[in-house]
């Protein structure tokens, strides 16, 4: 099973829950988002996982990843599990969720220090490669990354470069980079909501003026028992959110872009039948634990979970950190046209619950 979402969605309340014993193993494998891992094979990650433990004691493996915006996990999910796979999706309000994440940036950004870019630093320490000849041998920063607007014709390089034996590479990191120190939230949205948003609009427009159809996968999310809505000509497609958040804000570094669940939970669906995904919102985790505890239980065929725990958790995270009335006003200006497709994804795959009454997944007023 894959416990999938956007980084801080809220999903870690929910796999924190599933991995609380009771024979489930796992965590954060990173395999099938990976190249050197999924290279590997999943054996290697499953013995990887067993180390150190009782693997008698493991009657199940859970993959907690936050794999929802990886462009190759499901294809690759798809070729090695099939119809094994089950994928729980836990999504935060958009907004809500771009705060929290702005503020780990943060956080991990103020804890690393300049000493995570200091010049001469060998990769083998804190973290790195461990080949001493792999050596920083200095960085670029991105437009987008600083705040300002990128072109769509320009795809920006914001990755560390390195140099092996005098030969120069770009080295292919995991992990987004920590925000530049002078960038505001604000400045941050307000470039990524332009630059997206204007590229979003482009595609759009050129698909619709050449009559290309509005979803290309709508004859592969078609399920037995339920039916993905067919994309509407005015809402992006799994292709173009991919083609806009890699162009854009460099794809793992988008904050904003991120957020856009809709093409997101498409690109998955191309892949996997509805039956094999069960949707949640995040506030659920707090308000209804036991009904998110036993749909999850039925689902997964998993033992009981601590319901309780897993409402502690989410309620103890509160709200995100008051970031500015305009910097919300922004976001959520954004966002409301993209959340109506979530709307409709929820109301086809989801199962009756406190997700009804969300905020962000209202119908706006006057609408069917």
């Amino acid at each position: 099973a894959f416990v999938l979402g956007a980084r801080d969605s809220g999903a870690e309340m929910l796999a924190g829950a599933l991995l609380a014993g009771n024979g489930t193993c796992g965590g954060p494998l990173r395999l099938f988002d990976d190249d050197a891992r999924y290279a590997a094979g999943l054996g290697r990650a499953i013995t990887s996982l067993w180390r150190g433990r009782n693997a008698s004691a493991c009657v199940r493996v859970m993959d907690t990843t936050a794999y929802l915006h990886s462009r190759w996990a499901p294809l690759r999910l798809r070729a090695a599990l099939a119809e094994a796979v089950r994928l729980v999706v836990v999504l935060r309000e958009p907004a809500d969720r771009a705060t929290r994440h702005w503020r780990a940036l943060r956080l991990a950004a103020s804890k690393r220090g300049e000493a995570a870019h200091r010049p001469g630093r060998k990769l083998g320490e804190a973290g790195g490669s461990g080949d001493p000849r792999l050596r920083y041998v200095g960085s670029r920063g991105s437009r987008a990354h600083a705040g300002e607007s990128s072109g769509t014709s320009q795809v920006v390089e914001t990755f560390p470069r390195l140099s092996l034996g005098g030969t120069e590479l770009a080295a292919r990191s995991e992990r987004p980079s920590p925000p530049h120190a002078n960038v505001t939230l604000l400045r941050r949205a307000r470039a990524e909501i332009k630059d997206i948003g204007r590229c979003l609009e482009q595609r759009i427009a050129a698909r619709t003026a050449g009559g290309e159809p509005a979803d290309a996968t709508a004859a592969l999310v078609a399920g037995p028992g339920r039916v993905v809505p067919p994309l509407l000509a005015s809402e992006p497609s799994a292709e173009d959110w991919r083609f806009c958040t890699t162009t854009q804000c460099n794809w793992l570094e988008c904050l904003v872009g991120t957020g856009l669940y809709a093409p997101q939970l498409r690109g998955w669906l191309a892949s996997f039948s509805p039956e094999q995904m069960l949707l949640l919102e995040a506030s659920q985790l707090s308000v209804e634990p036991l009904r998110v505890a036993s749909v999850v239980e039925a689902f997964l065929a998993v033992p009981p979970l601590d319901a309780a725990g897993m409402s502690r958790a989410e309620t103890a995270l509160g709200r995100a950190a008051y970031q500015g009335k305009q910097v919300l006003a922004d976001l959520h200006a954004f966002y409301a046209p993209h959340n109506r497709d979530v709307r409709r994804l929820f109301d086809a795959l989801a199962p009756p619950g406190a997700w009804q009454h969300a905020p962000w997944l209202q119908k706006p007023a006057g609408s069917a």
